[in-house]
């Protein structure tokens, strides 16, 4: 077991984990940061008090915390961004989450009611290319609550899917 103060910086692989304090259990691949955490793998970032990861496993637990997720989708020039905050966020499973108390936005400003649109969640277990299970959702649009829903089941596709398709007007 390593433990360090101050201003600590971890590196592996592609990971970095800067943070005031961080304890690091080799044999378990477990590194606890706490302190204005900052956590990068290259392509996602995370902001946070509070972070419990397993390096191996790429699992873990974020407190307080806000991420920056890029999706990838072919033919696009830049990718689109995901901002998700939540008081705890956990990822358990190689592409499944939980989420509570939290928010999800593309839009990237650092104030989330300056955002054109913004979910809010009390809680959501969710699966990439799979279901989100949501209880208390709110969406806000100008930073006006339109609609909300108690509970739902909604799909969380990033790969293209046949089904109902929006009507568009052109000239």
């Amino acid at each position: 077991v390593y433990r360090a103060k101050g201003n600590v910086t971890v590196t592996r692989e592609n990971i970095i984990i800067r943070a005031d304090e961080v304890i690091f259990r080799e044999l378990e691949g477990e590194v606890i940061a706490q302190g204005n955490v900052f956590f990068t793998d290259g392509e996602n970032t995370i902001e946070a008090e509070r972070i419990e990861i397993q390096i191996d496993e790429k699992k873990g637990v974020i407190y307080n915390g806000k991420g920056e997720f890029p999706e990838k989708k072919k033919g696009y020039r830049a990718p689109i961004k995901y901002y998700v905050y939540g008081k705890r966020i956990e990822k358990y499973e190689e592409e499944a989450f939980t989420i509570e108390d939290g928010y999800l936005t593309t839009c990237r400003c650092d104030d989330v009611r300056e955002a054109g649109w913004v979910f809010y969640i009390d809680r959501a277990d969710l699966t990439v290319n799979g279901m989100a299970w949501i209880k208390g959702l709110w969406v806000y649009i100008r930073n006006r609550p339109v609609f909300y829903l108690p509970y739902g089941v909604l799909p969380v596709k990033i790969v293209r899917q046949t089904g109902f398709l929006t009507p568009t007007f052109a000239n």
